[in-house]
């Protein structure tokens, strides 16, 4: 049942009480321990000192408890230093520097000593590992550690589309600085509609001077069918106001020089009043290898980075304790129209440290930009009895748009540890059926002995996402996103499906769905739930305008709830996501929907402004079933204050 419609009322009227027709449940409150988290590690490698902890009580469901999560890494003392130079890298020769490069990487890992290896300012052109690291980057780092990567501003110029940069494995206490990455040729191209046809669904599209065509190599070695997107006649990055966030096709035919006809797939009828002839049109040469990607790492940071293209994401994660990424840039070059092809930051399956992205700019991404979960589910091969099971991991591939099925694989170490706490979904309600701690696993066999029973009759066995979806919910994590600039972005700004982390200090402007979007995703498994976050003093401008957000009823600016496997919302599981406090945000410039929550107990909503809507009377300011919240009155209106972060 949906209730609590609440309409927009006048400007600088506070929101009257008497319409919120919400049992009052326990306020989140004496929030400490915030005011001085900024702050930098210095760790000294020979002396083997731990990192700085800092923690804080919050009053939620474990107080006292709540976010042991080291400060990042940001200054490493070392003894030596490894000139690329010296292993035949040289900028501006217009020479392959792939394997001198690596080289010198290789040099550091065996130095013995803590270590600096040093870029010069100008271009090193980079391509496709030859002789070793892992398929789809440049350059593997294997074990490092104790190590600074010193750009020194330099460029690395990746001229294979297909490639990623790094890969990092097992790497300790290493700090990447001061870099520029970029890509020739591009890993996606722009133009304009030239022509529109409704039935069958096409259009013919003509590529702007100078960018790739789309019979180049990088658009048919995609690992997914081809993304295009309509595009904003005049800001770069931003989608179309109104339109599909993306259409989908499989092959393009070439008409002539530069034009091409694209097939569109899984369409509805008028499809075509998204678009118009003369449109700006962009189409990627999307796939799954990112700029960087980490693996079992601890303490590695990402500092002062530039980009202005990717393949696939731009810095992705797996099973890692604290990656940060600090003051890093996700940029348009001029005269592009559009930035990395995907997620800026996707981390998920932390222990210890989650990801924590402070200061940095992000622009122009075509999917969500910054996306922290749990992890990935495993699923159920057997059920031995209430206390134990047979579990097996599975490789999701995305066969279409869609249909998403996997075969059973052994289960890994960092997937499961003895102690984690999981949680059994399932996806055809959207509701979970059990939830355990592991007392005893074998990895090798799958089998799980559970120290809490579990109901049986709810669990089905299978490798596909209709089954019943294990998630380890005690990783994922500790996590902090503060102080960045994320702007005219495909579909979310933050999608967010992890525990205990703190949203403070963004400004999220021109994402085409939601701002900050904290749900489950069983349809595309990755999960699962958002508890004890503080979401607060974010600033939020032109968002939700897409096709999506329009006619999805749980799209709005902030959005709390659960989803079932065919993406419809859950309205009777209240105690999905909990303790949530939702403080001192500031909503302009909004339409349809300032919030939607439903599925989370202990949810506190204090001190958060809305700006004047862009359309009346369609816009509400709060949507969701009764009996989940305390919230207190909404002003409407608050002084204009610039953002000092745009300030001269």
């Amino acid at each position: 049942m949906m209730d609590g419609l609440f309409p927009v009322f006048p400007m600088r009227t506070p929101f009257p009480t008497s319409l919120i027709a919400l049992p009052l449940v326990v306020a989140l409150s004496g929030l400490t321990g915030y005011g001085k988290i900024s702050g930098t590690t210095k760790e000294t490698a020979e002396a083997g000192k731990p990192p700085m902890n800092w923690t804080t009580s919050f009053p939620g469901k474990n107080p006292g408890e709540w976010f042991p999560r080291p400060l990042p890494l940001t200054e490493l003392t070392v003894t030596k230093t490894i000139d690329v130079s010296d292993f035949g890298a040289r900028p501006d020769d217009n020479q392959d520097d792939t394997q001198a490069i690596q080289a010198a990487f290789d040099a550091a890992k065996t130095c013995g000593v803590p270590c600096k290896v040093q870029f010069s300012k100008g271009t090193y052109r980079i391509s496709k590992a030859t002789s070793r690291g892992v398929q789809g980057r440049s350059f593997s780092l294997d074990g490092l550690k104790d190590t600074v990567i010193d750009g020194a501003g330099a460029l690395l110029l990746q001229t294979d589309p297909t490639q990623g940069i790094f890969y990092f494995k097992k790497c300790e206490r290493l700090i990447v600085r001061d870099l520029f990455i970029d890509y020739d040729p591009l890993p996606f191209t722009q133009g304009t509609i030239q022509r529109i046809q409704a039935d069958p669904p096409q259009i013919d599209f003509v590529i702007a001077e100078g960018f790739p065509s789309l019979d180049d190599s990088q658009f048919l070695n995609g690992q997914r069918t081809n993304i295009c997107v309509p595009l904003d006649p005049n800001i770069p990055g931003r989608l179309r106001d109104g339109a599909r966030n993306f259409f989908l096709y499989k092959t393009a035919e070439k008409l002539s020089d530069g034009v091409y006809r694209l097939p569109l797939i899984d369409l509805k009828r008028g499809w075509d009043h998204d678009l118009s002839v003369g449109g700006r049109f962009t189409a990627f040469a999307r796939n799954d290898i990112p700029i960087a990607s980490f693996e079992g790492c601890r303490q590695v940071t990402m500092q002062g980075i530039t980009t202005f293209a990717s393949g696939g994401g731009q810095y992705t994660g797996t099973y890692n304790d604290c990656i940060n990424i600090l003051g890093c840039k996700a940029l348009i070059k001029p005269g592009r129209w559009k930035g990395g092809n995907a997620d800026v930051v996707h981390i998920y399956g932390s222990r210890g440290g989650g990801p924590w992205v402070e200061d940095c700019v992000f622009e122009g991404i075509g999917d969500d930009v910054v996306c922290i979960y749990n992890g990935r589910p495993v699923f159920i091969r057997e059920v031995i009895s209430p206390k134990e099971l047979i579990l097996g991991s599975v490789q999701m591939k995305a066969k279409a748009a869609g249909d998403i099925k996997g075969d059973f694989t052994p289960l890994n170490e960092e997937q499961i540890q003895q102690g984690e706490h999981l949680a059994f979904l399932n996806p055809q309600t959207g509701k979970l059926v059990g939830e355990s701690d592991v007392e005893r696993i074998n990895i090798a066999t799958g089998q799980v002995v559970l120290k809490q029973p579990i109901q049986t009759e709810g669990l089905t066995a299978g490798s596909e996402k209709e089954n019943t979806q294990v998630y380890n919910t005690s990783i994922g994590g500790n996590f902090v996103v503060r102080n960045n600039q994320i702007s005219n972005s495909r579909r979310y700004g933050m999608f967010l499906k992890a525990a205990d982390g703190l949203v403070e200090g963004n400004r999220i402007d021109g994402v085409s769905a939601s701002a900050i979007y904290i749900s489950d995703e069983p349809a595309w498994p990755e999960g699962l739930q958002a508890a004890r976050l503080v979401i607060r003093n974010n600033e939020i401008v032109n968002c939700g305008f897409d096709e999506l957000f329009h006619t999805n009823p749980c799209q709005a600016h902030i959005s709390i709830y659960a989803q079932n496997v065919k993406r419809n919302p859950v309205l009777d599981a209240p105690n999905f996501h909990h303790d949530i406090t939702l403080e001192g945000n500031k909503i302009k410039n909004w339409s349809k929907l300032g919030f939607y929550f439903s599925n989370v107990t202990n949810l506190t909503v204090k001190d958060t402004c809305f700006g004047e809507p862009r359309e009346k009377p369609a816009a509400l300011l709060f949507k969701g079933p009764l009996g989940v919240t305390a919230i207190e009155p909404f002003p409407l209106g608050f002084p204009e204050t610039p953002d000092p972060r745009t300030q001269n």
